[in-house]
Parts: structure tokens; C-alpha cells; sequence
């Protein structure tokens, strides 16, 4: 069985393009006999086994394909992995169908396969294509051949509405817009998805506008604009942007003054809106017009992205809107998944029903009662071993305990993922910052980039300059790392610009006394002889500082919530070694 991702869409905007995707699945159309007669002939020819292969289906008429025929790998000429994505040739069915974006300055007359991928993703997710999972191919669906049949841009326009309409996670955007205009991806991004799942990282709003009012040129400023985001804010940019060329979205720039020049303005990010027939439709689709609520379309993959027991995690969701087809009742929706094995907690279960409303499936729940307020589609739970093994029990087994005996949101929960995701640093650094802010309720800056550290924490007592590693297996000593804390130390110590003209160390202020700095390392756990690199930091520095792993970030921010911890008494914890809440 072949498990691939659907629901959830990052790369892909052009419609046309999508209808070129979906084209190559039928015969009479004009992309697939563009393939037949020219495209795979003029493109393949590095490899003449695939070139044989799908020209011969092609010949047949055949409009079922595989995954690996349609998306394709980074190959080059030779068939290997090239050392740089120039050396790329074609060979896949979408990637000869649709130009690079690069196409008009680089004569680059074909797609990579990570595009195709998106594409192809992106068809399957608003019902154009289907996908069988036994053999891993792919085909037309009813309402595909309705898109590609489409005349006109009016024509397809009106398509892809319905399309959107029935696209989980579009309504969810046009329902937070309704009640919110003119907000940012941030915004939208911290509401949408599954929370406590790495898959749905979001960064806050606030911390971004005050990042980019900072910004010291234009370089700076167009690559926080455009390149910094989580998962989650990705999602909510790709989704407004297509809801804005059918007309159900506005947007706008934003403008702010600079925070180090008040004569200096500054773009800021793009605000989103919802327009009037975005309302009108939205109403259609809630049921609360005339007319009668259409059937939302998803998958068994729209339910989990990423993240340890991703399967087990999309089967547990998937039965709970199963049963909630039948039935009202809370109590009897825990017992039946009792039944069908799942054993997670009541509020594990209530969790997964937020998760569930965030990505556009409409849940009422109240105390004895949960009701399903949408149509769904008749989807498919796949057979499946979806047992756990000891390491995701013992992952979920953590997640569970905070998200049942806790009170931190949801949101910070995935920093547990995040912590063994040496994928995702700045998603770690910006999260981390930003729970610290919230709920150990310290005053934190996140800085990033050159000659700065990851973090500053600190209130009128105290100052803490924090590096984050999110390392998989754990973060062992490293010389350079060590090297790094030393020169950041020193440099708030004499807060010289000839030493670093960034000056970062002006965000502590004035007030902190002089010998209550501290160094702080938070990872996903120390492995070792990592105490030798605090206590060298100590020596070198003649400065007291910790190491602090994800697990006891968390629970330290617990204690601090139930009143068990006084964050005033942090140093305490600051005698180079690994900090230890509980």
C-alpha cells in the first residue's frame, strides 16, 4: 500500500497549470495528445526505457498512471542525483506538461519533480484526480473532466469555486475572514489545522510585524515579507490566494513605520478580507441560505500531516467523523473508539475534534453531546496495520499527559516535534521564543541570523541569551557552538558597536544588574559530554548558564501556570548543568 499526502497544499497557484495536470489524465484532450504526439518524444529522450514505456501507453490510450509516471524524481542525464537542480532533465509526465517558472529567462521548457508533486497533489485534493493506493496510480475523476472541459476562464472559475466550496480547509479560511478582516497569514495560520502537530507550525502575528518594523534594508525586509513563515501561515497564503482569483477574497499591503527610522515606512504584510460573494457563499455552504449544504470532499489523508504515529493518528480522526455520521453522543463516541482500539483520553479525543473544526470540518461539541454539522464524503479508511511502536507510544504518551493535565495551548505542544526536527530550526527558535513570552510570561526577542543569538529572555531581574538546536538525536558537545555563546557573552558584557555593529544587546535595556546574565542551550535532549561544554562556557566566560531539553521547557512552563514554579527564580537553576523542573 502507497501512502502519499494529500489535503494540504503549499507550492502550486496557476489554474491553468492544474487544468494541464488534470488534462493528462484523458484521452481526448488536447495536453494528453500534445504528450502523445510531441512532448514525450521531444523531452525523454535521456531515458529511453520511460520514454518507450509511457509513449506505448500514450499510443493505447490509456489514462491511469503511476505516481513515479507522473511526478517523476531529480535526475540528471546519467540517471543520478544531480549536484545542482540546473543539471535536472525531465522524466514524468507532469513535469514536460507544465513550463518552469523560470521558463522565459532560462529556456527551461519543464517543471521539477517537487512542482509535479504539488500539482498533482492539489488535483487529487479538490476531487479532480484519484488516487488508488494498492497500486499507487491515478485518474480522472467526474468532476475533472467537468474542469477540463471548461471553455472559458469564467467557465473554470465557476468550477473551481464549487471545488473550493467543498474543500475543507477553504471554508475554514473564508469562516475566520468573515469574522476577521484584514489579517495577515499569521492570523489566519494560527487557526487553522491540527495545533499540537508539527505539520501546522504558525508564527504570531505580533512577533513578525515587530520583526519586520525592525528590518535595517530593503533585503531584509522582502526576505522576512516573503520567506519567513510556518507550515500552517503557508497554507493560509497558498488558500487566499486562490480564493482572491475567484473572487471570494480581497487583499491589501500594509504599511508600518520603521522602528528605527520613524521617517522610514515600511510594506508590511498582505492583509486578507472577505468579499461579499465570500460571504454569500460561505452561507451556502453552512446551510444557512436556501439552499441545502453541499457535501464537503476530504480524505483519510487530510487528517495528519507529519509527526510520530501519523497513520495511527489519521485512523483515530477518520473514526471519530465515521461514528459522528451515526451518532450524537460524546460518551458512546469514546467507548466505540475504545472498541476499535484507541485508548487516548477523553481530552486527546476533545483535541481532535478542535483539530477537525480548524481544518474546516464543523463540530459542535458541548458536554454529553457532539454533532456533526457538515456533509462529508463517503471517504475511505484504508486496512492497515496502524499499531504503534514503542518509540511514537512513548511520544504520544508525552503529548497526551500535556495536552490532558496542562493548560499550555496546544500550539507549543508540537515543540516536542519540533525539537528532533533538525528540518525545523527557526520554526523551534521562533516557537520556543514565543512560549517562553506566553507562558513563563518573561519578556523574549527572537533575533536569528548573523553574528546574533537565537534568543534573548529576560525581565527587570535577569537576562538570559538562549541558543535553540533542534537536533534528532539529541545535541552533543560542539567546539564551534561553545565558541559562539563565549563571543555573544562577551560582546553583552562590554556592548562595544566596534566588536558587533548589530548592537543586539540593546534589547535588554539598561536596568538588568551586571552579574545576573546568564547563557542558556534548549534542544530536544544533551547527549554526551555536553556538561563539558557548559562548564568551559562557565570557565571561559566567568558566566553561569544551563542547558534546558524540550521535555522540561514545557514542564517548567506547567509549574510556572499552576503557580509550583516563580520564574523570578531562574538563576537559581543556572549552575552549568542541565536544568531538571520536576
Amino acid at each position: 500500500m502507497n501512502i502519499r499526502s494529500f489535503g494540504w497544499i503549499q507550492n502550486p497557484s496557476d489554474f491553468n497549470k492544474l487544468k494541464k495536470t488534470v488534462a493528462i489524465f484523458d484521452n481526448d484532450s488536447k495536453q494528453y495528445n500534445l504528450l502523445k504526439e510531441k512532448l514525450v518524444e521531444e523531452n525523454l529522450y535521456h531515458f529511453k526505457d520511460i520514454q518507450k514505456s509511457l509513449q506505448t501507453k500514450l499510443d493505447n490510450g490509456c489514462e491511469e498512471f503511476t505516481y513515479s509516471e507522473l511526478v517523476g524524481r531529480n535526475l540528471n542525464k546519467y540517471g543520478k542525483t544531480p549536484k545542482s537542480r540546473k543539471y535536472s532533465v525531465p522524466n514524468a509526465l507532469i513535469q514536460i506538461s507544465l513550463e518552469s517558472q523560470s521558463s522565459n529567462t532560462r529556456g527551461k521548457k519543464f517543471t521539477d519533480e517537487w512542482s509535479s508533486d504539488g500539482f498533482l497533489r492539489w488535483a487529487v485534493s479538490l476531487n479532480f484526480v484519484e488516487h488508488n493506493r494498492e497500486e499507487d496510480t491515478f485518474k480522472i475523476t467526474d468532476k475533472g473532466i467537468e474542469f477540463i472541459k471548461t471553455e472559458t476562464e469564467e467557465e473554470m472559475h465557476q468550477v473551481l469555486k464549487e471545488a473550493l466550496l467543498r474543500y475543507p480547509p477553504a471554508t475554514r479560511v473564508l469562516e475566520i475572514l468573515d469574522k476577521h478582516p484584514n489579517v495577515t497569514k499569521f492570523f489566519i495560520g494560527n487557526r487553522i489545522g491540527f495545533k499540537d502537530e508539527p505539520g501546522f507550525t504558525s508564527y504570531p502575528e505580533e512577533l513578525m510585524i515587530e520583526w519586520i518594523k525592525e528590518s535595517v534594508d530593503k533585503n531584509e525586509e522582502n526576505k522576512i515579507r516573503t520567506d519567513v513563515e510556518g507550515t500552517a501561515d503557508k497554507y493560509a497564503r497558498m488558500i487566499c490566494g486562490w480564493l482572491k482569483k475567484v473572487g471570494y477574497v480581497n487583499q491589501k499591503s500594509s504599511k508600518y513605520t520603521s522602528s528605527t527610522n520613524e521617517n522610514k515606512e515600511i510594506t508590511g504584510f498582505t492583509q486578507y478580507s472577505i468579499t461579499g460573494k465570500g460571504k454569500h457563499a460561505l452561507k451556502q455552504v453552512q446551510g444557512n441560505s436556501s439552499n441545502s449544504k453541499n457535501t464537503k470532499f476530504l480524505l483519510w489523508e487530510f487528517l495528519a500531516v507529519k509527526g510520530k504515529g501519523k497513520n495511527y493518528i489519521r485512523t483515530r480522526r477518520a473514526t471519530i467523523l465515521k461514528f459522528l455520521e451515526k451518532s450524537t453522543s460524546f460518551k458512546n463516541l469514546i467507548n466505540h473508539l475504545k472498541h476499535q482500539g484507541f485508548n487516548d483520553s477523553v481530552n486527546v479525543i476533545k483535541n481532535d475534534i478542535e483539530g477537525l473544526n480548524n481544518i474546516g470540518i464543523r463540530i459542535d461539541l458541548t458536554d454529553n453531546s457532539v454533532r456533526l454539522l457538515d456533509k462529508i464524503n463517503n471517504f475511505h479508511i484504508p486496512k492497515m496495520d496502524v499499531n504503534l511502536s514503542n518509540e511514537e507510544k512513548d511520544t504520544l504518551k508525552v503529548k497526551e499527559f500535556f495536552i490532558s493535565e496542562t493548560s499550555i495551548p496546544n500550539k507549543f505542544i508540537t515543540l516536542l516535534d519540533l525539537a528532533y526536527d533538525g528540518n525545523s530550526n527557526r520554526d523551534f527558535e521562533i516557537i520556543t521564543s514565543e512560549f517562553i513570552r506566553e507562558v513563563y510570561k518573561l519578556n523574549t526577542k527572537h533575533l536569528g541570523g548573523t553574528r546574533k543569538p537565537d534568543i534573548l529572555i529576560w525581565n527587570e531581574k535577569f537576562g538570559i541569551i538562549a541558543d535553540t538546536k533542534a537536533y534528532s538525536k539529541g545535541y552533543k558537545k560542539n567546539i564551534s557552538e561553545e565558541d559562539k555563546m563565549v563571543r555573544y557573552i562577551d560582546e553583552n558584557t562590554k556592548r562595544s558597536k566596534e566588536d558587533n555593529p548589530n548592537e543586539w544587546w540593546i534589547n535588554f535595556g539598561e536596568n538588568i544588574p551586571s552579574n545576573n546574565y546568564f547563557y542558556l542551550w534548549i534542544s530536544s535532549e544533551f547527549i554526551g559530554k555536553f556538561g563539558e561544554q557548559l562548564k568551559e562556557t562557565a570557565s571561559r566566560t566567568n558566566t553561569n548558564g544551563a542547558s534546558l531539553n524540550v521535555y522540561q521547557l514545557l514542564m517548567g512552563g506547567h509549574l510556572a501556570q499552576i503557580g509550583r514554579f516563580n520564574v523570578n527564580n531562574l538563576p537559581a537553576f543556572m549552575n552549568n548543568s542541565e536544568i531538571k523542573f520536576s
